[in-house]
């Protein structure tokens, strides 16, 4: 067992004040929520296009009325389903290999391997956009590079064990801090560009996800270095149970104090609250579709807004349980703010239409 210890004593330039993965992560969150904002009106197009109302030569499937989204939301909604199914079931269990194989075969190929999954996504996405025919079921074999690489799940795995091995005790929080201050600005980022990008074609804002994530990737390969001691003669099998087996035994034994509960409820209160942030992401806008009539004009910004309220409430990573839960009061306050904002409007157009006639 001793020779499966990893040994974290690689001194990495510019862990202590510099940038090491910061920039990645904010790279690859500008393509993430670039991809974000404009899946949902892809998946209702193509399933317009390719639907009894798409042979109606009166229905603009790019430019729909509240009626015919209401008719193709359902079957979009599916798609939208599957495709975050094959996403995040297949990432969660190997997880559960990858993080233990990392501790002995390194951080960086684990970050190479998650970030290629998504390059390659991304320009399938681009590719297949481009292709007006093209069915909606086609968009799904774009996420299985995704499945088989990881996707997010073993980015944010990798990117967390790499900090953990290079930043001291004493400072990581505060790197934790800024770590947070870069995602939550690739995150804003990638919404604004998404929102410029839209307006002239769908495939430009996948083509930024494509060369944001192939820049991540080079950046990762060319300036990260390795932060584990790889030994001689260390088991490089990927599903080793003996450490998956030993990963569990450390969560799960005794601690002093509340430890191990206080671990245990901390990943029960995160699984609650990724479930509540992918359900929002995936059906909000069907949602404001359904209610208000928005459009994507404007339900980007509104995004853009939120995102960056959610990013400013996580000001000191010690209480990071604590703001997973607080960091949708703001988002609450925007969605009051907007709804009655647009509540009111459609009154007013109504006392109008009722006045003139």
């Amino acid at each position: 067992m001793e020779d499966l210890e990893p040994t974290n004593n690689v001194e990495v330039k510019n862990s202590k004040f510099g940038v090491t993965l910061e920039p990645v992560m904010m790279l690859i969150n500008i393509g993430i929520h670039a991809n974000l904002m404009v899946q949902t009106n892809l998946f209702e197009e193509r399933v317009c296009l390719h639907s009894d109302l798409g042979q109606n030569k009166s229905v603009n499937c790019y430019n729909m009325t509240s009626a015919e989204q209401e008719i193709v939301q359902p079957a979009a909604a599916d798609y939208l389903m599957i495709k975050n199914l094959i996403e995040s079931f297949v990432p969660c269990i190997m997880t559960l290999f990858l993080g233990a194989w990392s501790d002995v075969n390194g951080r960086i190929p684990l970050l190479l391997i998650a970030i290629s999954g998504m390059v390659i996504s991304n320009c399938m996405f681009s590719a297949f956009s481009t292709i007006p025919n093209l069915s909606p079921v086609m968009f799904l074999l774009c996420s299985l590079p995704i499945a088989l690489s990881g996707g997010t799940s073993v980015l944010y795995l990798a990117a967390f064990c790499y900090f953990v091995d290079i930043i001291d005790s004493k400072s990581r929080a505060f790197r934790l801090g800024i770590l947070y201050t870069f995602i939550n600005f690739g995150s804003i980022l990638g919404s604004v560009l998404s929102s410029i990008l839209y307006n002239k074609s769908t495939t430009y804002a996948y083509c930024l996800s494509s060369f944001v994530s192939i820049a991540g990737l080079l950046y990762t390969y060319n300036f990260l270095e390795e932060s584990i001691v790889i030994k001689m003669g260390a088991n490089t099998k990927l599903f080793n149970i003996k450490l998956v087996k030993n990963m569990w035994q450390t969560v799960i034994k005794q601690r002093q104090g509340y430890l191990r509960c206080v671990i245990i409820l901390s990943t029960l209160s995160l699984t609650l609250n990724f479930i509540i942030l992918l359900g929002e992401s995936s059906y909000m806008y069907m949602y404001l579709q359904k209610q208000f009539g928005w459009t994507m004009e404007k339900y980007l910004p509104f995004t853009a807004y939120t995102t960056l309220l959610h990013g400013s409430s996580h000001r000191d990573k010690s209480f990071i349980t604590l703001c997973n839960y607080t960091d949708y009061i703001p988002n609450a306050i925007v969605y009051k703010y907007y709804f009655s904002h647009r509540s009111r409007d459609r009154c007013v157009r109504v006392q109008h239409q009722t006045s003139n006639s």
